[in-house]
């Protein structure tokens, strides 16, 4: 533009005239009004006489917008780290947290990669290196992919208990019968039938409204007693996907109506859920169960048909989402002792992730 070209580079200019870089404006962070530049406080740390290497990029916050975070290669204890800045930093600019990596990521220039950084701990401390690694390098990877999916097991995945059983335990309780343990030996005979039943079980005879009204009273009560759990790891994920222009869909062996309640929690609407469906008479579910059966290959089915594509990521818990973690990209398994699926994952080259338990 007229004989200049934008760099997005800062600098200032000093009394001598010498212009001076103080960084990129894609790097700069905004915290509640104020400006900061990463360069500045990257050098303050690297002053520190255990720090090898440093990096300092924002990450969103609810309060501030984004707050400054930093990566580090030191052996200095991270408190000591703390006290370094706050004693040469005014607070705004002093990191919130700071990392402990044994690297930074690069490009070939050898230029370290903020955006890397940001993404991975974005995510949150409880993924494993090689689950954050994979995660980043196949949003990144994918940022010319018109809305590209992917698809989250719900039970034991995306929440850390399941919510068909917590709504069974709850119409078990008003019952002489055993329901819970109707569905245990059901499952223990066929576990796609198991589904089935549990379905038509916790369906017949009720409206939308009746069902999802149970629904919330049995995950409040959950959520009291510690049955289930909320996984901020995965709600993380599915919010910078939400960010990225992801379509994040829900393929559940549980019934559709029900975990539609819950994957709003997770910002997840009703329209990108699957599961078990059941028939209908006069505004009441009847204890036919529909096709596709949300179980194994019927998941991936019900996918394809919905989404009208396979999944870029997969993350599951089970060998009832085998075949979907098999379709995509990047598969996720949250391993809870199923040595089979466990061995499965390995030797696809399956991430492993421990379960949230």
């Amino acid at each position: 533009i007229g004989g200049w070209m934008r760099t997005g580079d800062f600098g200032r200019q000093d009394s001598d005239g010498y212009v001076h870089l103080i960084g990129r404006r894609s790097d700069l962070i905004l915290t509640g009004g104020f400006n900061i530049y990463p360069g500045e406080v990257e050098s303050i740390l690297a002053e520190h006489p255990d720090v090898q290497e440093v990096a300092v990029f924002g990450v969103p916050d609810d309060d501030l917008g984004e707050v400054p975070h930093a990566a580090v290669v030191s052996n200095a204890s991270i408190d000591d780290l703390h006290a370094w800045c706050a004693a040469r930093l005014t607070p705004y600019k002093c990191p919130r947290k700071i990392w402990r990596r044994s690297n930074m990521p690069r490009n070939t220039m050898g230029k370290i990669l903020r955006g890397t950084l940001r993404l991975e701990y974005r995510l949150g401390e409880r993924w494993t290196a090689a689950a954050r690694e994979a995660i980043v390098a196949l949003i990144l990877g994918s940022q010319d992919t018109p809305q590209p999916i992917a698809a989250f097991d719900f039970d034991d995945t995306c929440i850390d208990g399941d919510i068909g059983v917590a709504l069974l335990e709850r119409f078990d309780a008003a019952t002489t019968d055993d329901l819970v343990a109707e569905y245990e030996a059901d499952c223990a005979v066929d576990i796609r039938s198991g589904y089935a039943k549990l379905t038509a079980t916790l369906l017949a005879g009720r409206t939308i409204d009746e069902v999802q009204f149970e629904t919330r009273e049995a995950l409040r009560q959950a959520l009291i007693d510690g049955r289930i759990r909320w996984v901020d790891e995965v709600r993380r994920l599915i919010s910078i996907l939400h960010d990225r222009g992801w379509a994040v869909w829900i393929v559940t062996a549980s019934p559709e109506v029900v975990v539609e309640v819950v994957a709003a929690q997770y910002n997840v609407p009703s329209t990108r859920v699957i599961g078990m469906r059941a028939g209908s008479f006069q505004g009441r579910f009847t204890s036919d169960v529909l096709d596709p059966i949300t179980y194994r290959a019927g998941k991936l089915e019900a996918l394809e048909r919905r989404a009208g594509g396979r999944p870029l990521l997969a993350m599951g818990d089970s060998p009832s989402d085998e075949i979907l973690l098999e379709a995509a990209d990047v598969s996720i398994l949250i391993d809870r002792g199923d040595e089979p699926i466990r061995r499965r994952a390995l030797d696809a080259g399956w991430v492993v992730v421990q379960g949230w338990s």
